[in-house]
């Protein structure tokens, strides 16, 4: 059985797709929440955006498998405008395209916890909160093609424990 990372993931295609069209953060973390192994949440951009002012992140604790990652991707013309995400001992997901400016007292990403491993953040935009992406935990993550800026810690990256970082692709800007 091989193992799918990286360029080799594409997640969805053995699972459901969930669609999102609205509703604030709510909304995702409840999608997210029925994602199974393989699926794929798929947040439709909307004008408003999903950060509805939610003081605390959107945690993930549901995880992909090596074979089946779980894919959570912006659709639409421009990249969905969620708040701050939190992942808890979650591993095996792709995380697509969206736009995190949430709320300046946390990280725009933080994951979390020493089963966490193999999230990949793929053409993220990040600014003006915390940090921007914490990698505290967790084993071989991927960042690629991403932009982090205007934090208010000027911090874009970083990590405290976590192990086999990957940051891929000239595009990164921190």
């Amino acid at each position: 059985e091989r193992e799918l990372f990286g360029e080799d993931m594409i997640p969805g295609l053995s699972g459901r797709v969930i669609f999102v069209s609205g509703g604030g953060q709510l909304c995702i973390e409840n999608a997210v929440n029925r994602a199974l192994p393989g699926d794929t949440v798929e947040v439709l951009s909307t004008a408003e955006g999903y950060d509805d002012g939610t003081p605390v992140p959107m945690r993930i604790e549901r995880s992909g498998t090596a074979t089946a990652p779980i894919l959570l991707k912006s659709a639409g013309e421009k990249p969905a405008r969620i708040g701050n995400l939190e992942f808890l001992n979650a591993q095996y997901w792709v995380v697509q395209g969206f736009e995190i400016s949430g709320d300046r007292t946390y990280s725009g990403v933080q994951v979390l916890g020493e089963e966490s491993k193999k999230i990949h953040f793929r053409s993220m935009t990040i600014h003006d909160v915390s940090h921007g992406i914490v990698l505290t935990e967790g084993d071989a993550h991927i960042i690629e093609g991403s932009v982090i800026y205007n934090n208010i810690n000027r911090a874009g990256l970083e990590h405290q424990g976590a192990h086999s970082i990957a940051i891929t692709r000239a595009r990164n800007t921190v």
